[in-house]
């Protein structure tokens, strides 16, 4: 199957920043530059739904998190009826940034200013000195602004200031049913459990377009950590185990989401042999957490989908088996800072969930075995396009095609080799079709 056959026009169409997506090439600049990055906060996060947070971390009426929307910050609250509010956290009187800190519960929001004070669903309740304002004063036109659209999926919060926004499922698409892969594993969902941010300086689609496409670094990248484990790994291969390893790539070039799996024995074979997880986090597993999973969404999406790594367009970046959720939050066009939660099944016994989280601190936290070499690599990429020439050269993302999936495999979406870049093409198909206002 050719590249350009799913959807032949709009491969081959020009688009403002020159990425031709029919040959997969793509300039420099797009890291770099201010005017891009400005046109990204205006038609890419505020167009499309990002994740601000999960239900877990809002459970009772008056619970609050802090979030971001693109550059904005906004806060989550659950309101006294149950339901979820997203709103611009700032005062409508001077523009104070109203919470300072990352989560907590109140039953109303009061700016340390003045004393204007809001509910949980942002409505202005009142202030001091309310007699001095004039007639032209009108209290419920001066609530916070609320983000018009918001829709909550598998317990993942989405938020859209686009008001004429597509409804989420439409937005996610089949995605869905690759996600439920990470959130649906249980019939008693998931929950977050632990959250660290840290800053890179690198832009924000680096980690991004990583996670939608990018396992090929992997045994280049790990190879000093891989090879304490599995010495007889190598460039090309990063297990000495089981069948020949193969994996496949999920891509939607439409929605620009996408997503990449190893095939091999059993997932649990990989944890038990490089310590990803501790010994008693494997053994739940590999007793009661696959074969639960594989009851609940079949054998393919919990033992043939190994090393599970996806991004949600734009900026929503998933690792299943280490257990993460990634947030690229855009400082400027050469800074990001990350927001790593982790997340687990809610049904995880609660005496395992210290050592989870233990386990993914070793690995994939700011100071991580494994993150520091992927901190490495977008920081390096960030340096190789600065500069006067470097930034006006051009990238190549031609690896890979699409392809006729396997018989045994019944997800949807394009598909290609796990050693691919198709869904970085389909990434940055999606990215030049909203830098170019199109839906």
């Amino acid at each position: 199957m050719a590249l350009d056959d799913p959807t032949k026009g709009s491969w081959n169409k020009s688009n403002k920043y020159g990425i031709d997506l029919r040959t997969g090439i793509q300039p420099s600049e797009i890291y770099t530059s201010a005017e891009v990055f400005d046109d990204e906060m205006e038609k890419i996060f505020g167009k499309c739904w990002l994740l601000v947070g999960h239900e877990s971390q809002i459970p009772q009426k008056g619970d609050f998190v802090v979030s971001k929307m693109g550059n904005d910050s906004v806060i989550v609250s659950r309101h006294r009826d149950d339901t979820v509010h997203v709103l611009l956290n700032q005062c409508r009187h001077r523009g104070v940034k109203l919470l300072r800190t990352d989560y907590g519960s109140k039953p109303a929001f009061i700016c340390s200013y003045h004393g204007w004070c809001y509910g949980t669903d942002g409505k202005l309740l009142g202030m001091p000195h309310v007699s001095h304002h004039r007639d032209c004063f009108k209290k419920s036109e001066w609530g916070l602004v609320a983000v018009p659209k918001v829709e909550i999926y598998r317990g993942l919060i989405f938020a859209n200031w686009d008001e004429n926004a597509e409804p989420l499922a439409d937005y996610l698409a089949e995605s869905m049913w690759y996600l439920d892969a990470f959130f649906d594993r249980s019939p008693a969902g998931s929950e977050f459990i632990g959250l660290q941010k840290w800053v890179l300086k690198a832009n924000w689609k680096w980690g991004a377009e990583q996670h939608a496409s990018d396992f090929y670094h992997a045994q280049v990248s790990h190879v000093s950590y891989t090879d304490v484990f599995f010495p007889e790994a190598s460039t090309n291969r990063l297990i000495q185990f089981g069948p020949p390893e193969y994996g496949l790539q999920y891509s939607s070039p439409e929605r620009g989401h996408g997503g990449g799996w190893l095939t091999i024995p059993h997932e649990i074979l990989l944890h038990r042999g490089i310590k990803t997880m501790t010994d008693d986090v494997v053994d739940y597993w590999e007793e009661t957490g696959f074969p639960k999973t594989a009851e609940r969404l079949g054998d393919t999406r919990s033992n043939k989908m190994t090393v599970f790594h996806m991004n949600i367009f734009p900026h929503m970046s998933l690792n299943r088996g280490q257990g993460y959720l990634r947030l690229w939050q855009p400082i400027s066009p050469t800074e990001t800072e990350v927001w790593s939660f982790v997340f687990v099944d809610a049904d995880l016994p609660e005496e395992l969930k210290a050592s989870y989280l233990t386990a993914k601190a070793n690995i994939f936290s700011a100071a991580g075995g494994l993150e520091q070499d992927d901190a490495e690599n977008t920081t390096a990429c960030q340096m190789g396009v600065t500069g006067t020439k470097a930034s006006k050269t051009k990238l190549n993302i031609m690896m890979g095609d699409v392809k006729e999936p396997p018989e045994d495999f019944e997800g949807p979406g394009l598909i290609s080799d796990e050693y691919s870049e198709v869904a970085l093409r389909g990434f940055y198909h999606r990215w030049a079709s909203l830098m170019d206002g199109e839906g």
